[in-house]
């Protein structure tokens, strides 16, 4: 009986340590519509829902190829939603592609479980391919982790669900996001936003446009980035009644992003870096909201070494603010800035150290600039009316520069009084204000002679007299010698 017992035990121990039949599925896979296609070359018909092992057995010129490894062609796919578990999946389009309907939407038309997913189009392919997906949750969602890249393609994504103010749906959800080529359409009648939890990276080819409404709905933006965004080139636009993008860091070096919004074009984290491109703001509107402010700076540092910033008109209150102690440098580029109340209002220091391009601010209702620890011109920079002055002024008694960090310094094109008010300092305080990089005086032309009409060569003309007269002396000497 003990040796049976023992047998018995031995048996139930590798019993359970043996894979267990509910999770054998747990190895890379990739799903259509909920069926698991197998582990080998094979194509899904979109026609009849059937995996058939070669394109030899496909009714109709709908399908999904699958190499058996990590790729899937979609050829006028016309189906259900696709998902990969633990496998990164390349999907290229062929054709005219559609996930969902807009009766028949799916909850998330691509789905990879936290790993990376890249939608490319054949490059031996020279017709547009499209893959459009109707969806009520999330367009393109690689979770928390994954990375996705789109390079070529045009992709549309559209939410079919009513108007509503949930903040939980995303046209696309991932980690890092690179767009190398192709368009993006994101579109949506409710809040539906682009999401990335760690950078963004945008090339020259590539455009995405976002649509996206919140109604009342504050601090919300069409495009989040938790990190880095990056523009090499490209076009980004966004369309929005509340926030437009919002990152911890926005480098741009070339590319167009252009923002309609209502409560905040640009929010910025930790610095804001233009080296390139063009970027503008406008004001926007069909939410409860009023326009606010162009481009916030949450404690953060704004870098203009170069390109193009234009926020134009009144519409927006500020054009550029700060809620912390951001400090702004402009050095090169060329900048069209204008806010109703002002155009710069920021606590830190603005910096002008021009050595191209220039930088205007104006504001219908107030100080063109206001910033809170002085305005600074280095290495020549000069406003283009030389009238203008810098004063820092301190309420209650007011002082002169220096004010100190509880000031408000400003533009003025006259002297202050030792008592003024800070209100009326305000008031005082010049409203259109352009700075240029040192002006190097052009090389002054020789006069004219007024007979000929031609420069006045008179100076050179006696200049080569006396030489002349010297070799004819030293000549007539030399003969003299001689005899």
């Amino acid at each position: 009986m003990k040796r049976y017992a023992i047998i018995a035990i031995l048996t139930a121990l590798i019993v359970a340590a043996s894979p267990c039949p509910a999770f054998a599925e747990n190895y890379p896979q990739v799903i259509i519509g909920g069926r698991v296609l197998p582990q080998e070359p094979c194509v899904y018909d979109c026609a009849t829902n059937i995996i058939v092992d070669n394109l030899d057995h496909v009714t109709s010129d709908s399908f999904a190829a699958y190499n058996g490894e990590n790729t899937l062609t979609l050829h006028n796919y016309s189906g259900p939603f696709i998902e990969a578990l633990d496998q990164d999946l390349t999907i290229i389009c062929e054709g005219e592609n559609t996930i969902g309907s807009e009766d028949y939407p799916v909850e998330a038309g691509i789905f990879v479980s936290s790993r990376d997913l890249y939608i490319i189009k054949d490059k031996d392919d020279t017709k547009d391919a499209t893959l459009k997906i109707y969806f009520t949750k999330m367009g393109l969602n690689t979770g928390y982790y994954g990375n996705i890249t789109i390079d070529g393609s045009l992709i549309t994504l559209r939410h079919c669900m009513p108007s509503t103010s949930s903040l939980d749906m995303y046209y696309i959800y991932c980690k890092d996001l690179s767009l190398k080529g192709g368009k993006i359409t994101a579109d949506s009648d409710a809040a539906v936003k682009v999401y990335c939890n760690g950078d963004y990276r945008q090339y020259d080819g590539s455009e995405m446009s976002i649509k996206y409404t919140t109604g009342s709905l504050r601090d919300s933006f069409g495009l989040v980035v938790y990190y880095d965004m990056i523009m090499d080139g490209g076009v980004l636009n966004i369309t929005s009644d509340n926030g437009g993008i919002t990152a911890d860091r926005l480098c741009m070096n070339g590319g167009k992003i252009n923002i309609t919004a209502v409560n905040a074009g640009l929010s910025i984290d930790r610095i804001l870096e233009m080296n390139g491109g063009d970027l503008t703001i406008e004001g926007g509107s069909g939410s409860s909201l009023s326009p606010q402010i162009g481009i916030v700076l949450r404690s953060a540092e704004a870098l203009f070494c170069g390109g193009k910033v234009s926020i134009p008109g009144n519409s927006f209150t500020a054009a550029i603010f700060d809620d912390g102690s951001s400090d702004i440098s402009f050095t090169g580029g060329e900048h069209d800035i204008t806010g109703s109340a002002s155009a710069v209002y920021i606590i830190g220091e603005l910096k002008f150290g021009f050595t191209d391009g220039y930088a205007h601010f104006s504001s219908s209702e107030g100080p063109a600039l206001v910033t809170g620890r002085g305005i600074t011109l280095e290495n020549g920079a000069a406003f283009s009316d030389a009238a203008m002055k810098i004063f820092g002024v301190m309420d209650p008694t007011a002082s002169l520069v220096p004010a100190g960090t509880q000031a408000m310094w400003s533009v003025y094109t006259q002297e202050l009084d030792p008592d003024i008010t800070i209100a009326r300092a305000k008031d005082l305080a010049a409203r259109d204000v352009t700075v240029l990089p040192e002006q190097t005086p052009a090389p002054q032309p020789q006069p004219d002679n007024p007979v000929t009409g031609t420069r006045d060569r008179s100076a050179v003309l006696f200049v080569a007299m006396v030489c002349l007269a010297v070799i004819w002396a030293l000549s007539k000497n030399k003969v003299r010698n001689i005899v």
